[in-house]
C-alpha cells in the first residue's frame, strides 16, 4: 500500500471513532432527567438563537386611572372575554387579548373615558387589544375620541398610543394590498416610524384604489422618501412602477392619478444619473404627462395639492415638444382662471409668468415664440370678456397676464440675454436684484448660475449646483494650467455676482458662502483672498509699499459697513479669517484715540448681528475701561427691535452706551461689572455653551445680580437687550449651575423683573429636564445635574413672592404642573 492511501485510511479510520464517541455522549443515548433535558430554543428576529423573551403582560385598567367612569366602563367591559376582574372589583386585566368580536363594547368604553379626560386609561384598553382589533379600532371613521388619541399632543398620550399604533401598523403590513397601513403612519412616534419605514410596502393599485386622496399623498409622499435613497437604476425603475399604477388607474380615478404624477414629477428630475441613461428619465416623464386639466378634475384634486398640481401642469406645458401645443396648454390654463378661487387664481399666474421668464432667457425665437403665447391668451380673455363673465371673473383673467408686466419682463429678458452673451454678469446680477417680478428673477437666477459654471470652467475649475461640487476640471487641448491668483480672482468675482442677486431669497448668496468656503481653505490662503476683495474695492492703503490686511481692514471698516459696499463685506465675512479680523478692526476701532462716535452707527448697523466679538473683547482693565469711556459719545441712531438677533459682545457694547453712568458709578469694581455683564451676554448668545469660558460660575454673585438688572432694563437703542429667549438661555446657564439658579429666586428686584426671571427660569428648567450632555461647567456632570433642586427651590419661590399667577400666565399651566413634578424627577 501507497504513503498516501494508508494516510488516507489513516484519517477515515480516526473520523469513524470520533462519530461513535460523539454518538454514544449524545442525549439521546443517555437517560433523561429534568435537570438533563435539553430546552429547546426558539429563534428571535435576530436569529442569535436566544431564548424567546416572554411578551411583557398589558398593565392592568384600574378603577384610579379610571375615576368617576369606572362604572359606566365595567358596564361596556363585563360580558367581553379574556378580561379577569379582580377579587375586590378595583382592576380588570386582559388575560387573553381582546377580539374583533367585542369591538363595539371597547369603543363605547374608550369614548366614556377619553370624554372623561382619562386618555391614559383610554391608552391601556387599547393596549389590551389584539392588532387586528387594532386595526379596525384605529380606523378615521371609528370615533371622534379615538381619533382625539391618534392626533393628542399630550406627550403622555402619544407615549402611552405607540405600542397600539405600531402593532396595528404591523398587522396591516402583513395584510396583502391592505392600505390601512399609510393612514396609520402618520400617527406613528418618530421611532416607530423609523423601524416602519424598513418594512414600507410597494403600492398596489388595489391598495390605491382602497385610499381616500389624503392617505394616497400621504402614502407616495412616504415611499418616494424611501425610493430617493435607493441608487439611480433602482430608483429609476421604482418610479416607473408607480408611474404605471397611475396611469392604469381608470376615467372615475383619473384624481388618484393627477395627484401621484404630481408628486413623481419633481422627483424625476432630482436623479442623477449617467447620460447615456438619459432616455429613461425622458419615457418617465411622458408617463408623468397631466391629462387636459379641468375645473372639474381641479376641484377634486384635495387643496394641499391644488397649487403643485397647477404648477406642475404649466411646468409640462413649457416642456412640450412645439410652441403651438405649449399655447393650447396654457391658453387651457388660462381659461381655468375663471372657473377657480381668488387666490388659486393668482398662483396660476405666477407659475405661467415664471414659465414664460424661462423660455424668454432661452434665446430670439424663443422670444418671438412666446409673443405669438401672449397674443394666443390675451385672445382667450378677450373671449371670456365677451361671453358675458362677470366683472370679478374677467379681472380675474385679465389679471392671468397683465400686457404692462409682461412687457417689462420681455424687456428684462432681453436686456438679460444681452448681459450674459458679452460677460456682464454683474450686470446680470443687477437686472434681478432690482426686478420687482420673482416670476423673472427666479429662471433668471439660474440662467445666471450656469453662466458662473461656464466662467469657472474657463480657469480650469468644475462647479456643479446639486450637489454642490468644486473641483478641479480635466485639462484638454482648450484647457491649459490656469494661474492660481486667477483663480481666485474669478471664485470672487462669481461669488459676489451671485450674492449680488439676493434679495428675499438667500439660496443663491449661501451658495456663494458654501462656493468661498471651499475654495480659501488655509488661513494664509483666506487672507490673501481678503486682501484681493480689498484691492477690488479700491479700499487699500495706497501710500504704502507692503500691503498688509490688518491695517486695510482697520482702516477700511467705516466704509465697508456702508450699504456701497455690502457684498464685499459678506464676502470677507464669508470666510473664517475675515470675522476674525472684522472682530478684531471693531475693537480696535473703539480704541483708537482719534475716535469717531458718528461711525459706530454704521458698525452696529451692519455687524452686531453677525460678528462675534467674545474673543476681540478678551481684554486687560486699562483697554476696556478706555472702550467705555469711548462708547459713551458713540451716535448709534437707529433702534433695535424686539426680535433683533445679537451677536456675542454687542449686548456689553450696548450696556456700555446707554449704562454708562452705572457702570462707572463705583470706579472700582467697574471691570469686574463689566466682566459680569460680558459673562451674561455670552451666556444669552450661547444656550449651550455660553458663560463657561467667562466663568459665569465663578462671579460674585452681587455683580451678576446688578449686571442682570442693568441688562433688563429698557433703552433708547433697544426695547429690550435681553429677548425671552434670551434671558432664557442665561436662566439654562444658571439652572445647569445649580446655585446660580436657587440664588437668583432671592435677589432683589421689580416684580416685573422677578417675573421674568422666574418664568425665564421655568422655560430653561423644562428644556433641561431631559439634557444629559456634559454640563457646561463640570463636564463630570451631566446638563440636568440640578433641575430637581432648582425645580424644588423655583416652586417654593413662587408661592413666596405670590408670583405663581403671574409666571403660569407667561409660561401656561402644562408647563408649570411639569416643573411641579420635576421635583421628583
Amino acid at each position: 500500500m501507497s504513503l498516501k492511501n494508508m494516510n488516507i485510511s489513516s484519517r477515515k479510520s480516526h473520523m469513524q471513532r470520533d462519530a461513535m464517541q460523539m454518538r454514544d455522549r449524545s442525549p439521546s443515548n443517555r437517560p433523561e432527567s429534568p435537570r438533563q433535558q435539553p430546552t429547546p430554543l426558539t429563534f428571535d428576529r435576530l436569529g442569535a438563537g436566544r431564548k424567546k423573551k416572554p411578551p411583557r403582560p398589558t398593565a392592568p385598567l384600574t378603577m384610579q386611572a379610571c375615576g368617576d367612569a369606572w362604572e359606566e366602563v365595567c358596564a361596556c367591559l363585563k360580558s367581553i372575554e379574556g378580561l379577569e376582574w379582580r377579587a375586590d372589583n378595583d382592576s380588570v386585566l386582559a388575560g387573553s387579548k381582546v377580539r374583533e368580536a367585542d369591538i363595539d363594547a371597547v369603543t363605547k368604553a374608550i369614548a366614556i373615558l377619553v370624554d372623561a379626560g382619562r386618555p391614559t386609561a383610554a391608552c391601556t384598553l387599547l393596549r389590551m387589544c389584539k392588532p387586528s382589533t387594532l386595526l379596525a379600532l384605529l380606523e378615521p371613521c371609528r370615533c371622534s375620541q379615538i381619533r382625539a388619541l391618534k392626533t393628542s399632543n399630550d406627550p403622555n398620550v402619544r407615549k402611552a398610543m405607540d405600542r397600539p399604533l405600531f402593532a396595528a401598523a404591523k398587522c396591516a403590513l402583513n395584510r396583502p394590498n391592505d392600505p390601512r397601513f399609510f393612514k396609520l403612519f402618520p400617527f406613528c412616534s418618530l421611532e416607530a416610524k423609523s423601524s416602519l419605514n424598513q418594512l414600507c410596502p410597494s403600492l398596489t393599485r388595489e391598495m390605491v384604489q382602497g385610499m381616500d386622496a389624503d392617505t394616497l399623498i400621504e402614502a407616495v409622499r412616504m415611499i418616494l422618501a424611501r425610493i430617493m435613497t435607493l441608487e439611480p437604476d433602482a430608483c429609476l425603475k421604482e418610479l416607473g412602477e408607480l408611474l404605471q399604477i397611475a396611469n392604469q388607474l381608470r376615467a372615475h380615478e383619473l384624481t388618484q392619478a393627477v395627484a401621484m404624477k404630481c408628486i413623481v414629477w419633481p422627483c424625476l428630475g432630482r436623479i442623477m444619473i449617467p447620460v447615456d441613461q438619459e432616455h429613461v428619465r425622458m419615457k418617465l416623464e411622458a408617463m408623468a404627462w397631466f391629462p387636459q386639466l379641468t375645473s372639474k378634475l381641479l376641484d377634486h384634486v384635495p387643496d394641499s395639492l391644488k397649487s403643485e398640481v397647477l404648477r406642475v401642469a404649466v411646468e409640462q406645458a413649457v416642456q412640450s415638444p412645439d410652441i403651438e401645443e405649449c399655447t393650447d396648454r396654457l391658453r387651457g390654463l388660462a381659461s381655468l382662471s375663471g372657473k377657480i378661487d381668488e387666490a388659486l387664481a393668482e398662483e396660476l399666474r405666477s407659475h405661467v409668468m415664471t414659465a414664460l421668464s424661462h423660455l424668454s432667457l432661452q434665446g430670439d425665437e424663443a422670444v418671438q415664440g412666446h409673443w405669438k403665447l401672449l397674443k394666443s391668451v390675451e385672445k382667450e380673455v378677450r373671449s371670456a370678456q365677451q361671453s358675458g363673465i362677470a366683472d370679478l371673473v374677467r379681472t380675474k383673467v385679465r389679471g392671468l397676464l397683465g400686457k404692462a408686466s409682461v412687457d417689462t419682463l420681455l424687456r428684462l429678458a432681453e436686456n438679460f440675454r444681452l448681459a450674459i452673451a458679452t460677460g456682464a454678469l454683474d450686470a446680470a446680477a443687477r437686472l434681478i436684484h432690482d426686478c420687482p417680478y420673482p416670476e423673472f428673477g427666479e429662471p433668471a437666477r439660474e440662467e445666471l448660475f450656469q453662466a458662473v459654471v461656464e466662467r469657472f470652467a474657463t480657469v480650469g475649475l468644475h462647479l456643479e449646483q446639486r450637489p454642490l461640487r468644486l473641483g478641479k476640471a480635466e485639462l484638454n487641448d482648450k484647457l491649459k494650467v490656469q494661474d492660481d491668483a486667477q483663480q481666485d480672482r474669478v471664485v470672487l468675482d462669481m461669488a459676489i455676482v451671485l450674492m449680488a442677486t439676493a434679495t428675499g431669497d438667500l439660496y443663491y448668496s449661501t451658495l456663494a458662502t458654501s462656493i468661498l468656503s471651499m475654495h480659501f481653505v488655509t488661513p494664509e490662503h483666506q487672507l490673501a483672498g481678503i486682501q484681493t476683495l480689498i484691492v477690488r474695492a479700491g479700499l487699500e492703503l495706497r501710500d504704502v509699499i507692503v500691503l498688509d490686511v490688518e491695517s486695510d481692514l482697520f482702516r477700511a471698516l467705516p466704509e465697508l459697513c456702508s450699504a456701497d459696499h455690502a457684498i464685499t463685506l459678506e464676502a470677507i465675512l464669508a470666510m473664517d479669517e475675515g470675522r476674525r479680523l472684522i472682530a478684531e478692526a471693531v475693537v480696535d476701532y473703539l480704541l483708537q484715540d482719534n475716535f469717531n462716535g458718528a461711525a459706530i452707527g454704521p458698525l452696529f448697523k451692519a455687524l452686531a448681528h453677525r460678528i462675534d466679538l467674545r474673543a476681540a473683547l478678551r481684554l486687560p482693565e486699562d483697554p476696556m475701561n478706555k472702550i467705555l469711556r469711548q462708547m459713551k459719545y458713540a451716535k448709534l441712531q437707529f433702534g433695535f427691535d424686539e426680535d433683533f438677533d445679537w451677536a456675542p459682545g454687542w449686548r456689553l457694547l450696548a450696556c456700555m452706551h446707554e449704562r454708562h453712568a452705572e457702570l462707572i458709578e463705583m470706579p472700582s469694581k467697574t471691570h469686574a461689572l463689566l466682566r459680569a455683564v460680558q459673562a451674561i451676554d455670552a451666556a444669552a448668545a450661547d444656550r449651550l455653551h455660553g458663560g463657561a469660558r467667562e466663568q459665569l460660575n465663578a462671579l460674585d454673585d452681587s455683580l451678576i445680580q446688578e449686571a442682570l438688572v442693568i441688562m433688563l432694563k429698557t433703552g433708547a437703542i433697544h426695547e429690550r437687550l435681553l429677548t425671552d429667549d434670551a434671558l432664557t438661555n442665561v436662566m439654562r446657564a444658571f439652572v445647569s449651575h445649580g446655585t446660580l439658579a436657587t440664588r437668583s429666586f432671592n435677589w432683589t428686584m421689580s416684580k416685573s423683573k422677578q417675573v421674568r426671571l422666574h418664568a425665564a427660569a421655568a422655560r430653561a428648567l423644562l428644556s433641561l429636564l431631559n439634557d444629559d450632555s456634559p454640563c457646561r461647567f463640570n463636564k463630570e456632570r451631566p446638563a440636568n445635574h440640578a433641575v430637581t433642586s432648582v425645580a424644588r427651590e423655583l416652586m417654593s419661590s413662587l408661592t413666596h413672592r405670590l408670583l405663581t399667577h403671574d409666571v403660569r400666565y407667561e409660561i401656561g399651566k402644562e408647563a408649570l404642573e411639569a416643573i411641579d413634578r420635576a421635583r421628583f424627577h
